[in-house]
């Protein structure tokens, strides 16, 4: 979050800036605390500072800002990248777990671009599987974080809808007005 939406501005500067950390073997848990942040901080972050200018002669904090370059800075975290590069670092990383993982304190969910964030990066580590949706089903420890998540997959079911995953149905037939099969926001009800 400090170093700001530069970080995943390409695969990279991302590359770069993990190794720089000294990160080595990426874990499940980093992996869900980083998509919780970046829901939590999709907009809104003042410029961060780029590692390589804190130590570059004539840069960094103390520098009157004329060494800076003036390219298009990034407005949002590019959760594509980061995901590629994650998976480059650690082939074996299972993003099942990085769901399960998403039970820690501090993840909120608190709008649609929030939502896309989390369900999008999951979705690419995962590739071709299926949404590990009975991980999102199950008692969470921190339940404000869970509740957020399925509020907002509620309201915004072109990100994320329950009625694309198997689940138990319930009888409609008896109704006067049958539900529009069609009809996403009905659906997952």
């Amino acid at each position: 979050q400090e170093v700001g939406y530069g970080f995943c501005a390409s695969i990279e500067e991302c590359r770069n800036i993990i190794m720089q950390f000294g990160v080595r073997e990426v874990t499940a848990a980093q992996v869900a605390r980083v998509l919780g942040m970046m829901a939590r901080t999709h907009s809104g972050l003042t410029d961060g500072i780029p590692l390589q200018s804190i130590s570059a002669p004539g840069s960094g904090i103390w520098s009157d800002g004329k060494d800076k370059s003036d390219g298009a800075q990034a407005h949002t975290w590019n959760v594509e990248v980061l995901i590629d590069v994650l998976k480059e670092l650690n082939p074996s990383l299972n993003f099942k777990e990085v769901t399960y993982e998403l039970d820690h304190p501090g993840f909120q969910i608190r709008d649609s671009k929030g939502l896309h964030n989390v369900v999008y990066g999951i979705q690419r580590g995962l590739g071709m599987e299926v949404f590990p949706v009975d991980l999102i089903y199950r008692p969470w420890k921190h339940a404000e974080g869970q509740l957020s998540f399925i509020q907002h997959s509620l309201i915004n079911p072109e990100i994320f809808c329950f009625a694309d995953y198997p689940c138990h149905t319930v009888a409609t037939d008896i109704l006067k007005a049958p539900p529009e099969d069609d009809n996403r926001e009905i659906a997952t009800w």
